[in-house]
């Protein structure tokens, strides 16, 4: 069970292993990003002053993969909106009201200013704003191009003529340790082996001769067979 503790001014909390974000420490929210931290730095850091202008992020150090770099964010987001309530306008209207999907952008550096006076244009960076102008422009593209935007019978008749695969996916992390990440058509058939197996152990107990690799080849081949067909009726409904 995870334990609480009262924060007070922070100063006697330390926020790389104490459990001071919602019961839960830094060490348990990012642990691959809590290896790039110095044993030495993990000991005297308190959560005073790592929140005092984000210097809890100038502890890190090496050079961060793709997991450590998703930590962050997850930290980030547990550090900044956790404890602060920092939900912006867009997701209040996009998840509580209008349930719309989009593009939330919140801007990082200078989180100092946020929900202060001074949280004003003049305050951002102009670089920033660029960014986030070249991002937007990108994704609107990218939706316009998208057949998730077509109807269910253009998008599989686009699918078909240009040999596009299901955009649609299946990821996952696996305990934070490593993402596991498969197309949906594979989905199908590992989602279906347990119901296959459940219906055919009676036969494989009833004739001992089949083995197991005998018994998933069949699974495989009428799977094959199912997804060979239904490629047939897409092309004769042209």
């Amino acid at each position: 069970m995870a334990s609480t503790m009262m924060l007070g001014d922070g100063r006697t909390v330390l926020f790389w292993d104490d459990r001071w974000i919602n019961g839960q420490s830094v060490r348990e929210i990012a642990p691959m990003l809590y290896q790039c931290i110095p044993k030495w730095r993990r000991k005297t850091r308190t959560v005073a002053e790592g929140l005092d202008g984000n210097t809890w992020a100038r502890d890190i150090q090496g050079t961060l993969g793709i997991h450590e770099i998703g930590q962050y964010l997850m930290l980030w987001q547990a550090d900044m909106f956790g404890i602060i309530p920092g939900d912006t306008d867009y997701r209040i209207f996009a998840e509580d009201v209008a349930k719309i999907p989009g593009l939330d952008i919140i801007f990082v550096l200078g989180g100092y200013f946020y929900h202060t006076s001074y949280d004003t244009l003049e305050n951002l960076l102009p670089g920033s704003i660029q960014a986030r102008g070249e991002n937007l422009f990108n994704l609107v593209k990218a939706f316009t191009n998208s057949p998730m935007l077509l109807k269910e019978s253009e998008r599989s008749n686009k699918a078909v003529n240009e040999g596009i695969d299901d955009l649609r996916a299946i990821f996952f992390d696996y305990l934070t340790w490593f993402m596991i990440f498969y197309p949906r058509d594979v989905s199908l058939i590992i989602h279906s082996l347990p119901v296959a197996i459940f219906l055919l152990t009676p036969l494989f107990l009833s004739f001992p001769n089949i083995t197991m690799i005998s018994l998933f080849q069949t699974v495989l081949d009428l799977a094959r067979v199912t997804q060979q067909q239904q490629q047939q009726q897409q092309q004769q409904s042209l």
